[in-house]
Formats: C-alpha cells, sequence, structure tokens
C-alpha cells in the first residue's frame, strides 16, 4: 500500500481512535507528573528525593498487560475499553507498546536512548517516527511510590492503602485528593501496576482506570523495538 492509499483507508479508521487515546493518556500522564512534581513542601526536606528523569524500572526487562477503562458523563456513559501491551528493555529506557482498541490496533516504541519514538501502523504496514527527548506518556507506567513516596506524604488527604496483589505482584498502594480528585496508585519495582483517577461531582464525573492482569520478566529480541524492514516509512 503506498503512502497516500494509507492516508486515505488507514489513517480514517485509525485516526480518531488514536487521537482518543492519545488525548487520554496524556491527560493522565499530566495529572500523574503534576501531582508528583508538584506537592509542595520544603524543597530542602526533600533534597534527596530522586530526580523523576533517568529514574526508571527496578526490573531490567519484561512484558505486562494492561486493562485500561476510561469513562465520564453524568449519568456516566460506556466506557472506552482497551488493552495494552507493553515489552520493555533497559529498565524501561525501551519500551514498546502495543494498544488493542474496540476496532483498530496499532504499535509505539519509544527509544529513550536514542531519543526517538515510533508508530506503527500493522495493517498497513507503515510508520512515523517522531524526535522523544523526554519521558512524556511514560510517566503513567512507572510507580513512583518506591522510592519518591516522601515527597507524595505533602498531598492533600495522603494516605498509605492495604497492599494489593496484582498481576501477582505484592503491590504497595497511595491515595491522596487534589481538586476534587482522588487517586490511587499502586506498583511493584518501579513499575505501574494500578493506577485510577476519578471524582464523583455530577457535573465532572469520570474516572481513568489502569490495572495489570499480567506479568512476566523475559528479555524480548532487540527487533521489538525498531520498524520491521517490510514497513514503509511516512512521513505527513
Amino acid at each position: 500500500m503506498t503512502s497516500t492509499n494509507f492516508k486515505n483507508s488507514a489513517v480514517a479508521k485509525y485516526f480518531r481512535n488514536l487521537m482518543n487515546f492519545n488525548i487520554r493518556i496524556l491527560a493522565m500522564a499530566l495529572i500523574i507528573s503534576v501531582a508528583a512534581a508538584s506537592c509542595g513542601g520544603d524543597k530542602d526536606e526533600n533534597e534527596n528525593d530522586p530526580d523523576i528523569e533517568g529514574f526508571m524500572y527496578g526490573v531490567k526487562a519484561g512484558t505486562i498487560v494492561y486493562s485500561y477503562t476510561y469513562w465520564s458523563g453524568s449519568p456516566v456513559a460506556m466506557p472506552f475499553e482497551e488493552t495494552h501491551k507493553i515489552t520493555f528493555d533497559n529498565s524501561g529506557k525501551r519500551m514498546r507498546l502495543e494498544r488493542l482498541f474496540s476496532d483498530a490496533y496499532d504499535i509505539v516504541i519509544y527509544d529513550l536512548i536514542a531519543e526517538k519514538k515510533y508508530i506503527l501502523y500493522p495493517e498497513a504496514k507503515v510508520y512515523y517516527e517522531i524526535p522523544y527527548p523526554d519521558y512524556g506518556e511514560l510517566y503513567i507506567y512507572l510507580f513512583l511510590g518506591d522510592d519518591y513516596n516522601s515527597e507524595w506524604r505533602n498531598l492533600p488527604g495522603f494516605s498509605k492503602q492495604a497492599n494489593k496483589t496484582i498481576a501477582g505482584k505484592n503491590c504497595t498502594v497511595y491515595s491522596w485528593t487534589d481538586d476534587g480528585q482522588t487517586f490511587e496508585w499502586g506498583g511493584w519495582n518501579r513499575i505501574s501496576f494500578w493506577m485510577h483517577v476519578y471524582t464523583g461531582a455530577p457535573e465532572t464525573n469520570y474516572s481513568y482506570r489502569m490495572e495489570a492482569t499480567s506479568f512476566n520478566e523475559n528479555t524480548p529480541p532487540a527487533s521489538s523495538f525498531e520498524p520491521p524492514v517490510d514497513y514503509e516509512k511516512i512521513t505527513h
């Protein structure tokens, strides 16, 4: 399929789902990154807390499958439901995210070493290449509570919840409230296994939820983090 034909067919099919996903995932990443970075308290008091940039998983390589649900509205509308599969190496500095929507499928590869991001469309066998110099969307998959919870203690309503067993791992869970929203975030070895952000206000009722359904430590082939050789690169 040529690039022109791709734009006229596959993009029309995938673009709306992709944009909806990116809006939701970026909104969630923004909520979490802002909460982690702007939680108040005396900076000197927390000067030994790690910088989030360069702060990766405590496991070198593995595969995680997530169930992801987003819903909104009052009364609550039918939710968006998606499955995400993450394959990672180099403690998460290379990550392959496979996203299954209701009627579409795509792959995003993040390479923080090469500072590149690839968006692949398997049905059309084409891909985009985008500069990717920072963590951006990856914040939601990185659990900061293992090492960063001294910052979180300053958040309104901060509390440590009972541990949850998720995908076979004993996960630490923290909760806090801010501006009418409730945040729950749980993980193991710096990997997010559970995340729930919600509000019950009738006029802004919404919820984001991400839960790991399986986790395996394995080393993926290097080709997992590169566009296949038979895919065509498109630039616009």
